[in-house]
C-alpha cells in the first residue's frame, strides 16, 4: 500500500516510535536538581471542573454573628506558684487588673479528634464579655495566628452545633459527626496593657484551668495567654519578659492539653515533605498533591 493511500499506516515498530531528546544541553528537558528543593507550585494553579457530574462550585458560607477576625496571641504555660513580672519595661506604661471571672467551655470534635489535628478548635463558652460559640481556625503560614468566628449562646445548646459553624469545618469533619469531648473551667485573671498613648494595646491573661470529668476535676494546669487587641500590637516584648521569669512557650490550646497525645498527631492531610534529587518521583508526586490538598481544605 503506497503513502498516498487513506489506509496508509506507519510500518515503525511502536517501540521506535519515541521522539528523541535534544543532544543539546540547552534543551534538556529535565535538567538534574543542583539542591534539595521543597515542592511547592502556586497554589493558584489548582482547579476544578465544576461540569463534572456531581461536582458544584465551592459555597461561601456567611455566619449572622460577628465578621470572620483574625486573631494574634501568644501561649505560655507556668507553675501553680508563678508570680506575673513588670512587664512596665517593654513598651506597656501600665498594667491594669480586671475583674477575674470564671469561664465553663464545652469544646467539641469528631470522635477520632479530627478539629484538634488541624489545630482547629469548636467550643460554646459561658461566662466573661464574649461568651458564645468560638471556632478558631488555623492560619496556615502564620504560626501563632487563627481566624475565629463567634456566634451567640443562643445558638445552640452543648452537643448541638450551630449549622453555620459545622458548615465551616465540613472540609475537616467531611462525613464525621461533631460531639461533645472535653469540659473545662477557667478562673480567669485579666489586664489589659495600655501604650503611651493611654489605649489599650495587649490583653494578658491568667488562667488556673480544671478539666471536668463530670462533677469530677480529673486535672489542673495554669497558662497565660497574650492577646492583640490592635493590628501590630507588638506581642514579642512582652512575651520575652514572661519568659525570663520562667514561663515556657507553647501553642497548645487548652483542650489539646486535656485530650492528650492524639491531638498532636498529622492531620489526614500531614503537611508535604521535603523533597530532594535522590528521592523518588513519587516522593515529588506525594508532597505535591498534599500542599495543594491543605490548600484547598484551608482556603
Amino acid at each position: 500500500m503506497r503513502p498516498g493511500d487513506d489506509a496508509f499506516e506507519d510500518p515503525t515498530p511502536p517501540d521506535a516510535r519515541a521522539a528523541q531528546l535534544p543532544d543539546d544541553p540547552e534543551d534538556d528537558i529535565y535538567p538534574p536538581p543542583e539542591e534539595a528543593i521543597e515542592v511547592s507550585p502556586p497554589v493558584d494553579v489548582v482547579t476544578i471542573d465544576h461540569a463534572e457530574a456531581g461536582l458544584e462550585p465551592p459555597q461561601v458560607y456567611e455566619t449572622p454573628g460577628e465578621e470572620p477576625v483574625l486573631e494574634a496571641r501568644r501561649t505560655l504555660r507556668v507553675h501553680g506558684l508563678f508570680r506575673l513580672p513588670d512587664v512596665t519595661t517593654v513598651g506597656v506604661v501600665r498594667a491594669e487588673r480586671q475583674s477575674p471571672h470564671t469561664l465553663t467551655a464545652v469544646y467539641h470534635d469528631t470522635d477520632d479528634l479530627r478539629l484538634a489535628r488541624w489545630d482547629a478548635t469548636l467550643q460554646r463558652r459561658e461566662g466573661g464579655e464574649d461568651e458564645g460559640w468560638h471556632l478558631h481556625l488555623p492560619v496556615e503560614g502564620h504560626e501563632g495566628a487563627r481566624e475565629e468566628v463567634h456566634l451567640p449562646l443562643a445558638a445552640g445548646e452543648p452537643g448541638d452545633v450551630p449549622r453555620e459553624l459545622s458548615d465551616l469545618v465540613i472540609a475537616f469533619t467531611r462525613n464525621a459527626p461533631l460531639r461533645q469531648v472535653a469540659a473545662l473551667r477557667s478562673e480567669r485573671t485579666p489586664y489589659e496593657l495600655f501604650n503611651a498613648d493611654g489605649q489599650p494595646f495587649a490583653e494578658l491573661v491568667d488562667d488556673t484551668v480544671s478539666v471536668l470529668d463530670g462533677e469530677h476535676v480529673a486535672a489542673r494546669f495554669r497558662e497565660l495567654e497574650v492577646e492583640a487587641l490592635t493590628p501590630g500590637a507588638a506581642l514579642a516584648p512582652i512575651v520575652a519578659v514572661l519568659e525570663a521569669a520562667g514561663a515556657v512557650p507553647g501553642s497548645t490550646p487548652k483542650a489539646m492539653t486535656a485530650l492528650g497525645p492524639v491531638t498532636q498527631e498529622p492531620a489526614d492531610v500531614p503537611e508535604p515533605q521535603i523533597v530532594g534529587p535522590e528521592d523518588p518521583a513519587g516522593a515529588a508526586v506525594t508532597a505535591h498533591i498534599r500542599r495543594h490538598t491543605r490548600a484547598f481544605l484551608l482556603q
